[in-house]
């Protein structure tokens, strides 16, 4: 991100280029809990975008403004700007990296609100495109999201072969960001199974990881609701003291140990 904030004060004239490095500065800032700079960011693209006639920009600086729409729990606001880009795929099926993720998110943004066959058809859109083109790193954030939606419609099992999916897509990339989302899932998914203890395990090496992205959860509504309820029903089932040794014990977790824990690749892994 310092390199794209110096690129853009050195180059401060509208240009396409301008506008490609605005939209992945909108994007960074918005994965790292940053609402106000992403949407800043957004905003400035699309003016840019306009100045120098790359409609190209526009419409990625609109799915950037509904991203962060999302991240703030505005749903309305939230489903008009990511239905543009919506739409723009459905026109043409590219498979294009700023665009396409509109789909998983305009997903999410259905599922808060309940609309769950919605959502799921999104994502096996989704899935299809990504699967006829070898695209793995949205697909792994398909199935992340196809995992939350299994969840709330009551197919555990179902949404835990699709968050381990993810998961292990998501290794592969090293992505950090992709494997704390995961992470947070499976310990609500473990809670739920009754494993409270592997729960908070989870939460603490989740955190620990967080906080060397940005912002845990995003600061979003949309995911630290569902967080702070697990933390406080994981507490509930085995107290704060329980709770707190397991927690401090998945926070020393290093990234790889984390997603072997989570997976359960290491058959003798165990906290210590």
């Amino acid at each position: 991100m310092i390199y794209l904030d110096r690129a853009l004060k050195a180059s401060p004239s509208p240009s396409k280029e301008r506008c490609k490095a605005l939209w992945v500065l909108a994007y960074i800032r918005s994965a790292q809990g940053d609402m106000a700079g992403a949407l800043a960011a957004a905003e400035q693209c699309s003016t840019d975008a306009v100045r120098v006639g790359d409609s190209g920009a526009v419409l990625l600086a609109t799915k950037m403004q509904g991203t962060a729409a999302m991240l703030q729990g505005d749903a309305k606001k939230a489903t008009a700007l990511l239905g543009v880009a919506i739409e723009f795929h459905r026109g043409g099926r590219e498979l294009n990296p700023g665009l396409l993720p509109a789909i998983v998110e305009l997903s999410m943004v259905l599922l808060a609100q309940g609309e769950f066959e919605e959502a799921e058809t999104l994502l096996v859109d989704c899935l299809q495109v990504c699967q006829e083109r070898g695209e793995l790193w949205l697909r792994s954030y398909a199935w992340y999201v196809s995992s939350l939606v299994h969840r709330a419609t009551g197919r555990r099992d179902e949404a835990l072969v699709a968050c381990k999916e993810a998961l292990r897509i998501k290794r592969h990339f090293h992505d950090v960001l992709g494997i704390v989302l995961c992470v947070d899932n499976l310990a609500t998914l473990n809670l739920e199974a009754g494993e409270p203890e592997r729960t908070a395990a989870l939460l603490g090496a989740a955190q620990a990881n967080w906080r060397t992205f940005g912002l845990p959860q995003f600061g979003s509504p949309f995911f630290t609701t569902e967080h702070e309820q697990c933390v406080k029903e994981c507490k509930k089932l085995i107290g704060d003291a329980a709770y707190d040794e397991a927690y401090a014990a998945g926070a020393r977790f290093s990234l790889g140990d984390l997603v072997e824990y989570a997976l359960d690749d290491l058959d003798d892994f165990h906290l210590d």
